[in-house]
C-alpha cells in the first residue's frame, strides 16, 4: 500500500491538496464549466485538476524561489 501512495500522482496529489481545500468552496468554482458541475465525481476531478494546475502553476515555483532567496540571503540560519 505504501508504494502506491509513493507513486508521482499520489505524491502530486499529496503536494496540491493545501490548494484542493483552499479552492474547493472559493469563487473559482464559479469559473468551472457547467459540465464539470454535473454530478459529484466531475466536480470533484475537475476541482483536482485545477488544484494540481495551480499548484504546478504557482505554488511550486513560488515556493522554490522563496527557499532559493532564503537559503541565499542566510545560509546559517533556520528562518
Amino acid at each position: 500500500f505504501s508504494r502506491i501512495l509513493a507513486t508521482k500522482l499520489f505524491t502530486l496529489l499529496g503536494a496540491s491538496s493545501y490548494t484542493f481545500y483552499l479552492i474547493h468552496m472559493a469563487p473559482i468554482t464559479d469559473l468551472l464549466p457547467d459540465i464539470a458541475k454535473t454530478n459529484i465525481w466531475t466536480f470533484f476531478i475537475s476541482l483536482n485538476l485545477t488544484a494540481i494546475l495551480i499548484y504546478l502553476i504557482y505554488e511550486y515555483p513560488i515556493n522554490k524561489w522563496i527557499r532559493k532567496k532564503g537559503s541565499a540571503d542566510s545560509p546559517n540560519t533556520p528562518f
